[in-house]
């Protein structure tokens, strides 16, 4: 499947036209084609380091949004142990992938 329309500020509905005048600019320059390649480097999570970082991130958040909410329903203090393990984890991850990310000085 191919995206080739391209978004203009003349398509956006009304309301985001006169409410949030600081979309103008990002909307306008937006580019179907180019958010295609971005969404396809989805695929190379394994491989590209920038990819994974994002991965990273995005895992990280929702288990800390999963033990948090364990944590207020049965945990109680002691849920701060696996959320500051996971923590340490997840950091650990993100130094790796942005280390692989940055070429050798």
């Amino acid at each position: 499947m191919a995206f080739t329309k391209v978004a203009t500020v003349g398509e956006l509905p009304a309301y985001l036209k006169d409410s949030y005048p600081g979309l103008r600019g990002p909307l306008s320059r937006y580019d179907a084609v180019n958010a295609q390649k971005l969404v396809s480097n989805i695929r190379n999570w394994r491989r590209d380091p920038a990819v994974q970082g994002v991965v990273t991130l995005l895992g990280y958040l929702a288990a800390l949004l999963l033990l948090i909410l364990l944590r207020n329903l049965f945990l109680g203090w002691w849920g701060l142990l696996p959320t500051a393990l996971l923590s340490l984890f997840a950091f650990e991850l993100l130094v790796g992938a942005a280390c692989r990310y940055m070429p050798p000085a």
